[in-house]
């Protein structure tokens, strides 16, 4: 920027230059109205300042930052310290406030008068566990163990009826299917012994793999089916149905790929928040329960399944 002469308190014309590795001025610009193009004063009289400016820079200097007007001094004397300059406010505390602050608070009456357990912070779960009995773990351990022993009835009966369903819907089909599509000896053996299950084995399966992700029967379950996940994305997007490119497409699906940078923030963040997504939903509504899920195998077509984050039954 230079500034004119004739105001300084007009905005300053802007002038660009470029130059060269050797500091050389390859090309030059100037907004005031002249229109001198390379003979601009002002191009000339900011090279030159550029060139020759000697003047001490703010730093060159001893700075003196906070440093008192005189005025200052005469009011705030050395020696007083902030805390005195500026005294803190005392806090008007009723009589059962005073008596609250003054006396030593212990563990139980942290936990049974200012619900220090509600806070859900690592210190909560130490003092929860100081503070229960052994009695209490105990009965705790029971009462999850008759809980789940609950909830695995209460899968198998909804397992049945899932079932008892998806044999209603193909009624053509045999009980006990074989392949669909033409397979080779060993192709065959490979699908009897780990593609197709029976209704019992459907029932386990789910049940053993309602930890999902932690569970290593999820993985191996899953592993060899069409889930609907992005296997089935990638079967409905594919176009090019010759026999070479499903091949192709049958390889892919096999193959466990890495899922990338993006993918496992993706997977860390749904493990993370789901567990208080379905809790959260559950609040919303409330005429109906959230039942565990694990893979839920297709009994007819066993090379299909899914694994969903809950189900959602209407409590009637």
């Amino acid at each position: 920027m230079c500034t004119q002469q004739t105001s300084v308190t007009l905005s300053p014309y802007k002038v660009t230059f470029e130059i060269d590795c050797f500091r050389n001025v390859t090309h030059c610009f100037c907004e005031c109205p002249a229109g001198a193009g390379n003979k601009c004063k002002h191009i000339a009289a900011l090279v030159y300042y550029i060139n020759n400016e000697e003047s001490n820079s703010k730093t060159n200097a001893e700075q003196e930052w906070g440093k008192p007007s005189k005025s200052a001094e005469a009011k705030y004397k050395k020696g007083r310290t902030i805390e005195n300059l500026f005294p803190r406010k005392k806090p008007n505390y009723s009589k059962s406030e005073i008596n609250t602050t003054n006396r030593i608070i212990s563990h139980k009456a942290l936990v049974n008068e200012y619900k220090i357990l509600e806070i859900p912070r690592i210190l909560s779960k130490m003092i929860e566990k100081e503070v229960k009995s052994e009695v209490d773990t105990e009965c705790h351990r029971c009462l999850l163990d008759l809980l789940n022993e609950v909830e695995k009835s209460v899968d198998t009966d909804f397992l049945n009826f899932i079932l008892t369903k998806q044999n209603s819907y193909d009624i053509a089909l045999p009980a006990m299917i074989g392949s669909y599509f033409p397979l080779n000896f060993n192709e065959n053996k490979f699908y009897m012994n780990n593609i197709v299950v029976d209704s019992t084995q459907i029932i386990n399966i789910f049940n053993e793999t309602k930890m999902q992700s932690k569970s290593k029967k999820w993985t191996e379950v899953r592993m060899n089916r069409i889930s609907a996940s992005i296997k089935a994305h990638k079967i409905k997007t594919c176009k090019n149905l010759s026999v070479e490119n499903q091949e192709m497409l049958a390889e892919t699906l096999l193959i466990e790929k890495d899922l990338g940078h993006q993918g496992k923030m993706n997977v860390s963040y749904g493990n993370k928040y789901e567990s208080e997504a379905i809790m959260f939903y559950s609040k919303m509504f409330s005429n109906i329960i959230i039942l565990k899920c694990g893979v839920i195998i297709y009994s007819q077509r066993p090379w299909l399944c899914a694994s969903s984050d809950g189900l959602v039954i209407e409590n009637k």
